[in-house]
């Protein structure tokens, strides 16, 4: 399952292009995940999902905490994050919470900003980041470069 996370304002021309390739590339068998917003980032996935497997994810009130639960929902049922923010300079918000919790539980992350040229924040568990072409994304489409959240490999141990 692949989540879209982005921003719930208008997305610039380049963000839209890339969304839509994105979920172009993803074959058919791949369910989408995208949160209730009625604009943005969550409403143009959602019409560009008409004749494929979509879950839309909604939050039970506007509150701060169902909102975020919501996030970390879809976070948790995914595979793979292609995130969208309207920004680096809104490090709270639930993109970039979804980008974050991502990233901690190892779940590739594949971030398209509308300001490519500003640094993106060392939040939580980033460490760093590092740009990748989209064709070395796991459907390969051309034409874009996404930023990969680079994080520390942890050691876990499994108790019986």
């Amino acid at each position: 399952m692949v989540a879209f996370s982005g921003t719930r304002h208008q997305l610039t021309p380049a963000q839209i292009s890339c969304a839509r390739a994105a979920v172009a590339s993803i074959p058919n068998s791949q369910s989408i995940l995208v949160g209730c917003c009625p604009t943005g980032l969550d409403a143009l996935v959602t019409s560009l999902c008409t004749q494929r497997p979509l879950s839309v994810f909604a939050a039970n009130s506007h509150t701060k905490l169902a909102l975020r639960n919501r996030t970390l929902r879809m976070v948790h049922q995914s595979h793979t994050l292609f995130a969208f923010p309207a920004s680096s300079a809104i490090p709270h918000s639930g993109t970039w919470l979804a980008i974050n919790a991502a990233a901690a539980m190892g779940i590739p992350v594949f971030v398209f900003s509308a300001t490519p040229a500003a640094p993106l924040p060392l939040i939580g568990s980033i460490q760093s980041w590092s740009r990748v072409p989209s064709t070395q994304t796991p459907w390969g489409f051309p034409g874009f470069v996404f930023s990969v959240p680079v994080v520390p490999v942890t050691q876990s141990y499994l108790h019986f």
